[in-house]
């Protein structure tokens, strides 16, 4: 149990608009949660996308998109 727990269950969305690499990535980035635009999912799942199960993986897909493998991740700053 614990965070090693966390990985491998969903596929997490990110406000991040999907970039296709890093190069100039702070020139480039855009978390503007408007528009159609396809957005960066990271993380792995044991079902879809070839079932990629590693924290460093990343993926897109258009906003409106849903399966089993996508979610989101509440986190908090503070007590």
């Amino acid at each position: 149990m614990g965070a090693s727990d966390m990985s491998g269950n969903v596929w997490e969305w990110c406000s991040t608009q999907w970039l296709g690499d890093y190069k100039r990535y702070a020139d480039k980035v855009d978390d503007d949660l408007a528009g159609e635009a396809r957005r960066t999912l990271r993380g792995g799942a044991f079902v879809g996308f070839g079932n990629f199960v590693r924290c460093a993986c990343r993926n897109l897909y258009a906003p409106d998109y849903g399966s089993d493998g996508v979610g989101f991740r509440v986190v908090s700053s503070g007590s």
